[in-house]
């Protein structure tokens, strides 16, 4: 399997799994959940309500889905630039950075909501184990000369 398309199911499956935590556990008053027309009520979201562990620890539920988003997006955009890591590295850090100005602005009462200090873990996590992904995928192209073409 080429690279570029192990990482981008790797990056999508990060992103379903971060996003049907979500659904699973979070309350569905969420605005995520009204603008993107998941309700409740839907059959597919109480049979997955209905077939998830009860009790799962309050970071799994709350700062998992972040890390996971922020590792999901930076192994995108390292796929998207064939991983050629001093160009992308910049472009790669926009969402893992934007989660952690917007954890500390939270901090600050600036932003709406409630500062967690797991969810600045998670967002830091992904971002490096992305970051992470990226330059070791990076050194063994170089390495073994097989920049794709696409």
């Amino acid at each position: 399997m080429k690279l570029k398309v192990f990482t981008y199911i790797l990056s999508a499956l990060s992103l379903i799994v971060g996003g049907l935590i979500y659904i699973c556990y979070r309350s569905m008053s969420l605005t995520m959940f009204s603008t993107t027309g998941i309700s409740e009520s839907s059959v597919w979201v109480q049979i997955l309500r209905n077939n998830v562990p009860g009790e799962v620890p309050d970071w799994y539920v709350y700062a998992l889905p972040d890390g996971l988003w922020a590792f999901s997006y930076t192994t995108f955009i390292g796929a998207l630039w064939n991983f050629k890591s001093p160009q992308c590295i910049p472009i790669a850090m926009v969402i893992p950075t934007v989660g952690l100005v917007s954890e500390i602005l939270q901090y600050f009462n600036i932003l709406p909501g409630v500062f967690d200090w797991s969810d600045l873990f998670m967002y830091v996590l992904g971002g490096v184990a992305g970051i992470l992904y990226i330059l070791i995928f990076h050194s063994i192209i170089l390495k073994n000369n097989i920049y794709e073409k696409d």
